[in-house]
């Protein structure tokens, strides 16, 4: 597992139904690019620079195609969206969990709230995280690509 030290905003809240910690994270708003994303547990954070990232790239393109090809046509907002849905399905899994980028850390580890009261601290700190990665990803040929994808955009309801 490739590992990142990353700077990042720290936030501590409780949850407002149980009382128990959570810790949010967050990059710097001058990160353009790069974006902290988490398993689907909600457990692990993991770090993605998209920027220099081919498979987010890749997704973008097979996307679009395929929705021309159903002739459907969405705005820049709604595309950055259905990317950002379906860019975990490029990413290996990291601590046998997949990474999914539609959700949000909002929900407590413990009941499954997503209401929290005030921060009760707040720090800037190091925190060493996964790096995203796509071996999976890249050893599929395009293809089999198209069809991931395909399958994910009628799971999402973007296409029928």
């Amino acid at each position: 597992m490739n590992m990142k030290t990353v700077r990042v905003r720290k936030e501590e809240a409780l949850c407002k139904q149980c009382g128990k910690k959570k810790s949010f994270y967050y990059l710097s708003d001058y990160s353009y690019g790069e974006r902290l994303v988490m398993t689907k547990d909600l457990k692990c954070y993991a770090y993605a620079n998209l920027i220099e990232d081919k498979a987010f790239e890749e997704l973008e393109k097979y996307i679009k195609l395929i929705l021309e090809c159903h002739n459907i046509t969405l705005s820049e907002k709604q595309i950055a969206k259905c990317i950002n849905d379906l860019f975990g399905i490029t990413c290996d899994y990291i601590r046998n969990q997949p990474i999914d980028t539609a959700s949000r850390d909002d929900k407590c580890l413990f009941c499954g709230s997503d209401e929290f009261g005030q921060n009760i601290s707040e720090t800037i700190e190091d925190i060493e995280i996964p790096s995203v990665t796509h071996t999976a990803w890249d050893k599929l040929n395009e293809d089999e690509k198209i069809n991931v994808i395909k399958k994910e955009l009628k799971k999402q309801n973007y296409i029928n």
